[in-house]
C-alpha cells in the first residue's frame, strides 16, 4: 500500500514510463502498417496486426492499474481525480508533462489507426466491386446472402470468368 505522495509520485512515474514506451511502439506499428498498407504486403500487415493488438491491450491493462493507483489512495478514478492526484505528488508538474505528452501521442495514434482504417475500408471496397464484375453484377450492387450465407444476385447468376 503506497504511503504518501513520494510513493505514489514513484509509482506513477514508473506507469507513465511504461503508458510513454507503449504508445510510442504503437506509433512506430501502425507507421509501418501504413507503409505495409501501400506495398500490399498482407504478410508483414498479418504480423502487425497482431503486434498492434497486443500493444492495445498492454495499453488497456496500464489503464486499469493506474485505475488502481488512483482508487488506493481514494482519488477519483477520472481526469479530475487524475490532475487531484498530481497537483498533491507532483507540484513541479513534471508528471503532468509527461501525461500531456503521452495523451499527444495516443491521439496521433488514433489518427494513424483510423487512416490505416480508411485505407483497408477502400481497398475493400475496390475488391467487392471488381468481384462484383468479375460474377457479371453491375459494380456496386453487391448481391444479397443467402442461408448459406453466400452472395447471391437474384437479377443475374452468370459468371464473366471462372478459373
Amino acid at each position: 500500500m503506497l504511503q504518501g505522495p513520494g510513493q505514489f509520485r514513484d509509482a506513477l512515474k514508473r506507469l507513465l514510463h511504461t503508458q510513454g514506451e507503449c504508445a510510442s511502439e504503437l506509433l512506430g506499428t501502425l507507421e509501418s502498417e501504413r507503409s505495409a498498407l501501400e506495398s500490399g504486403d498482407a504478410d508483414r500487415l498479418d504480423l502487425l496486426t497482431r503486434e498492434k493488438t497486443d500493444l492495445l491491450r498492454k495499453l488497456d491493462d496500464l489503464g486499469r492499474d493506474q485505475i488502481r493507483l488512483l482508487s488506493e489512495l481514494q482519488f477519483d478514478v477520472n481526469d479530475s481525480g487524475m490532475q487531484q492526484a498530481l497537483a498533491w505528488c507532483d507540484p513541479g508538474a513534471e508528471l503532468e508533462s509527461e501525461q500531456q505528452r503521452i495523451g499527444q501521442r495516443l491521439q496521433r495514434c488514433r489518427e494513424l489507426n483510423e487512416r490505416n482504417g480508411l485505407t483497408v475500408q477502400y481497398r475493400l471496397g475496390y475488391v467487392r466491386r471488381a468481384l462484383d464484375v468479375l460474377n457479371g453484377q453491375p459494380a456496386g450492387t453487391g448481391g444479397v446472402y443467402g442461408p448459406d450465407g453466400r452472395t447471391s444476385n437474384p437479377s443475374s447468376s452468370r459468371l464473366l470468368a471462372s478459373g
